[in-house]
């Protein structure tokens, strides 16, 4: 296989960026993906659902069913049956699971702050605007090569 050169660099920061987390998670006894399901139900306020964490993280089904299995068992987690949809549950943090997003994710939230403000403001936007139309053209190619393998 031949490298992309281009793109090492971006692996590399890539790479680097999951490994920060990973160490962050670890702290308080979770991984990087149990972490980020956390972060999506305390920024849901009550509203998040299972769904809603596999579309935006993108991660299996099974993955959120066993992290979210593991908050209710600690306590951290409730749910609750939808009034409309009976099928599906809003995912609510208890006290003491809130109290835990608050000692993970608030630290972190002062770590990527401070980070961010180390950089002048248009580069931020620039990074974030690069970032989103790598996604976009990278999503727009693998489509194509996903359609002329069918």
């Amino acid at each position: 296989m031949k490298a992309n050169l281009e793109m090492q660099p971006y692996y590399d920061i890539w790479f680097g960026l999951q490994h920060l987390y990973d160490r962050w998670a670890k702290r308080y006894g979770l991984t990087a993906h149990a972490m980020f399901v956390l972060y999506c139900i305390a920024k849901g306020e009550g509203r998040c659902t299972q769904k809603q964490i596999c579309e935006q993280l993108m991660l299996p089904k099974q993955t959120v069913h066993t992290i979210l299995n593991g908050f209710e068992q600690k306590g951290w987690l409730v749910r609750q049956v939808m009034e409309l949809d009976k099928r599906n549950k809003h995912l609510m943090l208890t006290a003491e699971g809130e109290e835990y997003a608050d000692a993970v994710l608030g630290e972190l939230a002062k770590r990527e702050e401070a980070a961010m403000r180390r950089m002048h403001p248009q580069q931020c936007r620039t990074m974030l605007e690069n970032n989103l139309q790598l996604f976009e053209n990278l999503s727009q190619t693998m489509k194509v090569d996903e359609s002329s393998q069918e």
